[in-house]
């Protein structure tokens, strides 16, 4: 699936988080508000990097 520019920095700065450490979708939400990254982004990228398995405590 191709992603817009948006959802694509969200997820791309998910990835970046879960190379440090693991973190549950909560925290991973609030760092990407933090960044300023609209809520519909980060649904879109939460959901991706469920679809390709990555454990969300």
């Amino acid at each position: 699936m191709a992603m817009n520019p948006e959802v694509r920095a969200a997820y791309s700065a998910a990835l970046r988080l879960l190379t440090m450490r693991e973190y549950c979708e909560a925290e991973i939400r609030k760092r990407l508000q933090s960044k300023g990254i609209d809520d519909i982004a980060i649904d879109s990228a939460i959901e991706e990097l469920k679809g390709y398995g990555y454990p969300l405590c």
